[in-house]
């Protein structure tokens, strides 16, 4: 009985190292790709994309978050994936635009690269 305990606790150990590894180095890849895009005088706006409700027979509807150090991202990465599968069309998953004084760039978040990269369509 108690290797199972230990068992269980040790699965349990994994995923919490492993939802706070995720937390974590999301929050952190944000912060450094916004350190490397952003102008110093520039401003932005950052906005998530969150699935609500993903159901074959609603659809896919998403609500938009501004507040990423606040945000959860194990299941807003686990929704993405399973919005993949449903979903039709689905949009970018994070937008980035950052206003100078000449112009406005758009960026969408890419996972390949934990990184920002700029729109094609600027």
């Amino acid at each position: 009985m108690a290797q199972i305990k230990k068992k269980i606790a040790l699965v349990f150990f994994v995923l919490f190292l492993g939802v706070i590894s995720i937390e974590g180095g999301m929050r952190f890849a944000i912060w450094r790709s916004l350190r490397e895009v952003v102008p110093e005088k520039a401003s932005y706006t950052l906005l998530i994309e969150k699935f609500e409700v993903l159901d074959m027979s609603i659809g896919c509807i998403t609500k938009g978050d501004s507040n990423y150090l606040g945000f959860f991202y194990t299941p807003w990465i686990l929704s993405s994936l399973k919005a993949k599968i449903i979903c039709r069309y689905t949009s970018e998953h994070m937008q980035l635009r950052i206003f100078t004084n000449e112009r406005v760039i758009d960026y969408h978040w890419s996972f390949s690269s934990l990184s920002f990269k700029e729109d094609l369509y600027n």
